[in-house]
């Protein structure tokens, strides 16, 4: 007569392997007992029952490792002692041996930030993924690419193609601009200015330009407006409000009035500047003085 085997299955699930033997032997033996006794059908509630009192942690708790601690650590510190006589009695190989391995590392170390550093350049628009540079290619025996597009192109692009949502265009001035500014009763502040840009209100926008001060929506709208950043508004007004003072162009002899400050980006980018000049000043200087297709051909506008 066998017991239920449900119940044995049950038995093997919830007994600690080291004790199913032991216990289900019992049980089988006290089964054989009952069936004497009582009868079949008793003896398998009374097997069941049995089996169900097994549901007690100390039959259900797995065997601690015989393995303890204090061996892994003496077999730990085995390792390191011998290892550490190999390097004394080995001293010039130990010595080539950690210091090129030291080495790799380092170096392993610098090209994985390196390379983590070039794959997040740009990275940290809100519209990277949908952001274009048109670039220019000379298709000749001598095969050339510039970073850069005639001012008209993006413009007609924009009328051509509808998948272009917004053109912003950026424009270096040559040669690099000299500001001045002269407050009432100071001293003239004059420096030589490299970063900077003529810029379509658009950049604004696109390139997600964070003011500080001034309105965001009409500061590059205007005719002779320019746009600091941070640093450089500290560098001609100090502690004054910059909003509203006029700088002046020493080349082209014209005022630009401060319409905004910008923080600087706090991620790695390429475009980097201290200032930007509405793209119409820069029109305006052109047609009056009758160069705007002679320039729009000399000069080149990046794109995005």
């Amino acid at each position: 007569m066998q017991p239920p085997r449900l119940a044995d299955r049950l038995l093997r699930f919830i007994c600690a392997p080291h004790r199913l033997e032991e216990v289900q032997g019992d049980l089988h033996e006290e089964f054989e007992y009952q069936v004497e006794r009582v009868g079949e059908r008793q003896a398998r509630w009374r097997y069941w029952r049995d089996v169900l009192g097994f549901v007690k942690p100390r039959f259900i708790r797995k065997p601690k490792s015989t393995h303890s601690t204090q061996t892994t650590t003496a077999m730990l510190s085995n390792y390191f002692t011998i290892a550490w006589r190999n390097v004394l009695r080995y001293k010039l190989n130990s010595t080539l041996t950690i210091t090129g391995l030291a080495l790799g590392l380092a170096c392993g170390l610098l090209m994985i930030l390196h390379v983590r550093e070039e794959l997040n350049y740009d990275k940290g628009f809100s519209k990277a993924d949908r952001i274009f540079r048109i670039t220019s290619e000379n298709i000749d025996k001598k095969s050339r690419q510039w970073a850069a597009t005639s001012p008209i192109l993006g413009v007609e692009m924009q009328k051509e193609i509808p998948a272009i949502q917004t053109v912003a265009r950026f424009h270096r001035p040559y040669p690099d601009r000299v500001f001045s500014y002269a407050p009432s009763g100071g001293t003239t502040k004059q420096f030589e200015e490299k970063s900077g840009y003529y810029a379509d209100s658009t950049v604004v926008d696109v390139f997600d330009l964070s003011f500080v001060k001034g309105d965001p929506r009409t500061a590059l709208k205007q005719i002779d407006a320019i746009v600091l950043t941070e640093a450089m508004a500290n560098k001609y007004f100090g502690n004054e409000n910059p909003l509203g003072k006029q700088i002046q162009d020493d080349l082209d002899k014209r005022l630009l009035t401060v319409t905004g400050v910008i923080k600087p980006y706090s991620f790695t980018t390429h475009l980097q500047f201290d200032y930007l000049i509405s793209m119409s000043t820069y029109y305006n200087s052109t047609d009056k003085s009758g160069l705007v297709r002679e320039i729009g051909r000399a000069f080149t506008i990046t794109s995005y």
